[in-house]
């Protein structure tokens, strides 16, 4: 493993999210493949928040 990896955050993730959306709506050619990776990180980060992979505020 690459020691200088830094996972990504929660923020991180709904901002990619956000961005794919955003670019989903801005590019007609491409909307398909900009929805589908939205949808892919949407599932990354509802995986990560169903294992507890982020702290919530009972856990800080």
């Amino acid at each position: 493993m690459n020691p200088d990896f830094e996972p990504m955050t929660e923020h991180q993730i709904q901002v990619r999210i956000t961005q794919c959306r955003n670019r989903a709506n801005t590019d007609p050619e491409h909307a398909v493949e900009w929805t589908h990776r939205a949808n892919i990180w949407t599932e990354i980060l509802n995986q990560r928040l169903a294992d507890g992979y982020y702290p919530t505020n009972e856990d800080t």
